[in-house]
């Protein structure tokens, strides 16, 4: 068997630890007006003129809605929370002013201090640092200097050619949950260089770094999949093929809201007024996601992993 840090392809055998999963509901569509209100509470959308123009430039936060449905985020208002791959900063805009102090990792200097510019408008409302750092890079623990009761990752594992390496560095940093989410597909389905053929193969990956983990796979529920599908992802779609772009970035800053960031549009608030109409539609139809717990094979499925230290790992640290 070849490791995975010398193949950033799929891997394959291995054991690992993964817990139970939460119990499926039998009609994850039928939920009651109160749940539907539950959800507005604690997902709602971005409000107002002025948020609207001080939010960074971003395409519709879909990932936000994975973190509020899942994520601790009741009990973060004294946590030091880290993100890795924070894109526009979109996400920090609305969580930081909630938590103890956020720290936001990219792997690009420039994005990193575009990150600090776009920030700016949540000075003195909440702590913030920003770093320039590759996550396979050992050396973490060292780097950082502190641990974190909670680390997420949205939509980023997929392009670490080395995740053994990567989940290392997180755990040597964690004092708390960890949840990452990712796309698990292999070319030309798929545009990272990481994926896991089997739910055995991303266990291994997590045992080797000391690692307890749940891993579920995810997708939006029929409501969220239908007004998201025609309200977002055509509309793109027809604007992608008359502009002739070509591929997915693999970096924030090759994006088109990086590079319309450093100008700052002028429809940037009516922009961000959309999404949170379509925010507020998606909550009509309850929890975004619904997950089950992972299958053996999980090629070709949206993944979800939330992990703690294992007791091994905390009686050493």
């Amino acid at each position: 068997m070849q490791s995975h840090d010398a193949n950033p392809r799929a891997v394959s055998g291995g054991k690992g630890i993964v817990k139970a999963a939460f119990t499926e509901r039998e009609n994850p569509l039928a939920h009651t007006s109160r749940e539907i209100a539950l959800v507005a509470k604690r997902n709602p959308p971005l409000r107002g003129l002025a948020a609207w123009r001080k939010a960074p430039l971003h395409d519709f936060p879909l990932r936000d809605g994975l973190l509020r449905q899942f994520a601790p985020l009741t009990t973060l208002a004294e946590s030091d929370v880290l993100e890795i791959g924070p894109g526009s900063g979109y996400t920090a805009f609305w969580l930081a002013p909630q938590v103890n102090s956020m720290t936001l990792i990219d792997v690009s200097p420039a994005a990193s201090e575009l990150l600090r510019r776009q920030l700016a408008p949540l000075a003195g409302h909440a702590q913030l640092d920003f770093d320039a750092d590759d996550l396979c890079r050992p050396g973490w623990r060292e780097r950082r200097g502190r641990q974190f009761d909670f680390i997420y990752a949205l939509d980023v594992f997929e392009y670490l050619p080395h995740p053994v390496a990567a989940l290392q560095n997180l755990a040597s940093v964690l004092k708390g949950e960890l949840m990452i989410s990712f796309p698990n597909h292999a070319p030309p389905r798929g545009d990272g260089v990481t994926w896991f053929n089997r739910r055995s193969d991303l266990e291994n990956c997590l045992a080797q770094a000391g690692l307890e983990a749940r891993i579920e796979v995810f997708q939006l529920n029929a409501w969220a999949q239908c007004i998201y599908r025609y309200l977002h992802e055509w509309p793109l779609t027809l604007l992608h093929w008359w502009r002739g772009n070509q591929g997915r970035p693999q970096h924030y800053d090759q994006c088109w809201a990086y590079r319309q960031a450093l100008h700052q549009p002028p429809g940037k608030a009516w922009l961000h007024a959309g999404w949170s109409l379509l925010h507020a539609i998606l909550n009509c139809g309850g929890p975004w996601f619904h997950t089950r717990t992972a299958p053996m094979e999980i090629l070709g499925h949206q993944v979800l992993v939330r992990a703690r230290r294992s007791a091994e790992q905390r009686k050493i640290a």
